[in-house]
């Protein structure tokens, strides 16, 4: 049907005439279900709590080990700012380097840790589930372990300690929170049921309301940038957060609003997912993200965010340069069901977003990894074929050949030997092939829009009334409608170099169409299109955004036709 997706399926053949009609269509389309008050209940957190408060009884000494992405960033300072605001400075945290250390535990670091920190208690944040291995080290060297983690759980290697899962919870809506939300349930059910812990935090009431407007903003930044379904409970912990984002005074998240530019006094999820969460992972990507930690914990962010900018006009370079490589690559191999692409030259903390841009070229699962000894890679996957599944899959027909690996459906990390690169290729391959040979429909690509939307309703007005329906993103998606218009003209945005000079290499593409009230921008992102069409036939979404003090329409393309269409 459209150029970039097979088929367009239509979810309402109705097409509105009024905003009214569309506010219907959309609340219909997604079966919209919302709740009033997120309660997670006493699900699997009073183990937790009663360690957490034997080893502060104690002064013991706690650690907090993450993860170097946005969602384990977050978690290891919503942590250690609850901490702090109770005044409790036997507290450390540890941000593994993506490079040297890699994801989750691992018993070098670990044992280096212990030996220095001397630790009482270690709580894993968005990491863990898998630590099997590493719980038993804790064991052997008398240091207690709590694993809080999203992540899907394989009963092999269940770590024998206190879990907080949410995937073990009874409600299914609750087992989608996310690193940071998990851990922040943790320490709201601690701060509402120890009643030392809540002394400690009524000592500064007005503290201990920006504390919580923190660390809900932060729980909301992750939730959006781990990209876990918004279903009911997590489509409320976004908005909630996002009100919190502007309630908070925490300097550094001060700062995040302002990278936001215009659009700041109303922050929203897209702001957050692609201009604030790009931010803090560039960091992880390419250096180190304790230094993210750092900003929130020590004093001024300034210089950090400033920094973070270079680094991510520098993470985009490298970026285009391993798409470009993959590409090539992919094209020189035999037409393959899952694609396993690796080279010394790829640079590990951008091995996901690329595997990510490379499935949405290839619509096959596909992993990227750094060539070398041991080969460090991120894979990602299409809709219907679990990634994770195939990678327990392989663990399971020859134990040998991964020697980490962990995630969910639709990405996954793993690590392997360079000897047997070959040998994980051929068995993907050939579990992905028996799924598709079962079910050829996984690979037909399809793009589901609302309806059919007239022209007449691009407007701000009816913009607006989509909002009521934010938070977007998986499991809630923005509103996508079919819109035929004249194309007055086309044009590119080019693309910055490492020093941020424009270059003239075209990276984007925008039509202007006829509107109602005059013409209208529509963007394609990360699409160069040739042709120059009289009329288009589109898939776009429709909200605002603010140029030089004055709201507009904002559009942007998600596919496109311009075969045979006659207006």
């Amino acid at each position: 049907m459209g150029v970039l997706k097979d088929n367009w399926t239509c979810l309402s053949q109705s097409e509105p005439s009024s905003i009214v009609e569309l506010e219907e269509i959309l609340r219909k389309n997604r079966n919209f279900r919302t709740i009033e008050k997120l309660d997670f209940g006493e699900h699997g957190l009073e183990k937790p709590a009663q360690a957490i408060a034997r080893v502060m009884g104690r002064d013991g000494k706690i650690v907090i080990w993450g993860d170097y992405d946005v969602d384990g960033v977050t978690s290891v300072v919503t942590a250690m700012l609850f901490f702090r605001a109770l005044g409790y400075d036997r507290v450390a945290c540890k941000v593994p380097d993506r490079f040297s250390e890699g994801y989750g535990l691992n018993e070098a670091s670990l044992r280096e840790l212990i030996d220095r920190e001397k630790p009482d208690l270690i709580i894993t944040v968005d990491a863990g589930i898998t630590a099997s291995h590493e719980a038993s080290v804790c064991a052997q060297l008398g240091v207690e372990l709590i694993v809080t983690d999203h992540h899907s759980i394989d009963p092999d290697r269940l770590p024998d300690c206190i879990i907080l899962n949410p995937k073990l919870h009874p409600d299914p809506d609750y087992r989608e929170l996310c690193g940071c939300a998990t851990i922040l349930v943790l320490l709201r059910h601690m701060a509402r049921t120890d009643p030392g812990i809540a002394a400690l935090l009524s000592r500064d009431p007005a503290a201990r309301q920006d504390l919580w407007y923190t660390l809900t903003a932060l729980a909301g930044i992750a939730t959006i940038c781990d990209v876990v379904p918004l279903n009911p409970v997590n489509h409320l912990l976004v908005r909630q957060g996002m009100k919190c984002l502007l309630k908070s005074e925490n300097p550094a998240l001060r700062l995040m609003i302002r990278e936001c530019g215009e659009n700041q006094g109303q922050t929203c999820e897209m702001d957050v997912a692609f201009k604030v969460g790009p931010l803090i992972n560039a960091v992880g990507r390419l250096y180190h993200a304790g230094r993210v930690v750092d900003a929130f914990l020590h004093g001024s962010p300034d210089d950090l965010v400033e920094a973070m900018h270079s680094v991510n006009v520098e993470r985009k370079g490298i970026q285009r340069d391993m798409i470009d490589e993959a590409l090539e690559m992919a094209s020189t191999l035999p037409a393959s069901s899952f694609y396993c692409l690796g080279s010394a030259d790829f640079h590990e903390g951008v091995v996901g977003i690329v595997a990510s841009r490379m499935v949405e070229e290839l619509n096959r699962p596909v992993v990227i990894y750094c060539d070398g000894p041991i080969c460090k890679g991120s894979g990602r996957s299409i809709p219907g074929f679990s990634l994770f599944d195939a990678l327990c899959a392989v663990n399971v027909e020859d134990p040998d050949i991964l020697i980490t690996f962990g995630g969910h459906a639709m990405a996954s990390g793993l690590s392997f030997r360079q000897k047997d690169a070959v040998r994980l290729q051929e068995m993907l391959n050939r579990i992905a092939d028996e799924a598709f040979t079962s079910d050829p429909s996984l690979l037909i690509t399809s793009a589901v829009y609302d309806c059919q939307l007239p022209v007449s309703l691009l407007t701000l007005e009816a913009a607006d009334s989509i909002t009521t329906l934010k938070p977007f993103g998986n499991g809630c998606p923005a509103p996508l409608f079919r819109v035929r218009a004249r194309a007055l003209d086309k044009g590119f945005y080019f693309l910055k170099d490492s020093e941020g000079r424009r270059t003239e290499v075209p990276g984007h593409t925008y039509f202007n169409i006829q509107g109602p009230d005059g013409p209208l921008r529509v963007n394609f992102f990360n699409r160069v299109i040739q042709e120059n069409p009289e009329n288009i036939d589109i898939l776009v979404t429709l909200s605002s955004d603010s140029f030089r003090g004055r709201r507009r329409v904002a559009l942007r393309g998600v596919d496109y036709s311009f075969d045979d269409l006659v207006m």
